[in-house]
């Protein structure tokens, strides 16, 4: 060390105004934290931003995972996840349902985004699922 100089505690770059008096340990600690908090939110607007309002994740399907749970017409509960949506590197992974059988491991994958539906593999859009499937639920 040179003459009469003193040591500090700081071991980390000193660029601009505003630096870290700690070790380079708590400084990139704390600026991971706030990185990934900054990224959260920037992805949850972004989302927001793209999913419309005809999407089922506003419809209130509850999930269930547990396996072999009676509904009181007979049958098995059918089983329900939800993966939601995010950004992966550059790209975007699409919010997904997964319905499974109560009793064994066969699913369906339901992939949704503001104007399409995909459903094992079947994309199509929301009108046109609807003019399907509505008439064999009922009213």
């Amino acid at each position: 060390m040179a003459y009469g100089v003193i040591k500090t505690n700081h071991a980390g770059p000193k660029r601009g105004n505003g630096a870290h008096w700690g070790t380079k340990l708590e400084a990139k600690s704390g600026s991971r934290k706030l990185r990934r908090s900054d990224a959260r939110t920037s992805i949850r607007h972004e989302l927001d931003s793209t999913l419309s309002e005809y999407t089922i994740r506003n419809k209130g399907i509850s999930l269930q995972r547990r396996t072999a749970v009676l509904r009181p017409e007979g049958y098995c509960a059918i089983r329900v996840s939800h993966r939601a949506a995010r950004k992966r590197g550059t790209g975007y992974i699409c919010p997904r349902y997964l319905l499974r059988c109560g009793d064994c491991n066969h699913a369906v994958k339901i992939y949704y985004d503001a104007d399409v539906l995909e459903i094992n593999g079947v994309h199509g859009s929301i009108g046109n699922w609807r003019e399907i499937l509505l008439p064999l639920l009922g009213n």
